[in-house]
């Protein structure tokens, strides 16, 4: 994975490299001059707007640096025996990402899991210099202690397309993405996007279109070859 994968605003993936990757790959320089604070990043939006897949290859960045990636989601942190049991496992490894896809899932705003996880981000628990990257696709049912307060998640980047940062450039994006790993399509993604507008399209919307154009130039292929 890389970031020629994934379509993601510019401005974004420096919020990335500012937050997660420059300060993982300084771990031992900046600890050592009393500089490095762990912080916590919020994918949030709607499905199909390839979240997971930009923190994945934030993950993939992370490892390549040689850093520790510790990937989970809440059903697999319950199982193990909660929040206590994860930080623990990825303090060890330090420097470390802990990667948690769908946190909302956690439970419902108040509840104990949340709690617990706000108290690691806030230190009263030790968070052990674990820097953390959540996904959510329902902002709305987080627990505003965990998304409003800088400390625990010091920055929210809101997937969403009606968004000025997915607007033209970034739809051309996704359409060329999807364009190349699709033979057999051949069109000008900037066309497509002039003509999607700004119909507030998701990234898995325009991977469906870029697909059923697909399947409409094969439909017209075999027709053209059975009348010949």
């Amino acid at each position: 994975l890389d970031w020629d994968s994934v379509a993601i605003p510019p401005q974004y993936r420096t919020e990335l490299d500012l937050t997660i990757l420059f300060p993982l790959a300084e771990y031992k320089a900046l600890k050592q001059q009393g500089h490095f604070d762990p912080r916590g990043v919020l994918l949030a939006g709607e499905v199909g707007m390839g979240k997971s897949l930009v923190g994945r290859v934030v993950a993939a960045k992370v490892a390549e640096q040689g850093g520790t990636v510790v990937m989970t989601n809440p059903h697999e942190i319950g199982e193990k025996g909660g929040w206590k049991y994860v930080f623990d496992v990825a303090g060890t490894l330090r420097p470390t990402l802990l990667y948690v896809e769908d946190v909302e899932t956690s439970g419902t705003p108040g509840n104990l899991k949340m709690y617990q996880l706000a108290e690691y981000l806030d230190g009263l628990d030790d968070r052990k210099d674990v820097t953390i990257l959540v996904t959510t696709n329902e902002l709305d049912q987080l627990d505003r202690r965990l998304r409003d307060r800088p400390g625990r998640i010091d920055r929210i980047l809101r997937f969403d397309p009606s968004l000025s940062e997915f607007g033209m450039d970034w739809r051309k994006h996704v359409l060329e993405i999807h364009l190349n790993s699709n033979n057999g399509v051949q069109a000008d993604p900037a066309m497509i996007a002039e003509l999607v507008g700004n119909k507030p399209y998701t990234g898995a919307h325009l991977a469906q279109l870029v697909s059923f154009a697909r399947t409409i130039m094969l439909h017209g292929k075999e027709r053209a070859q059975l009348g010949a």
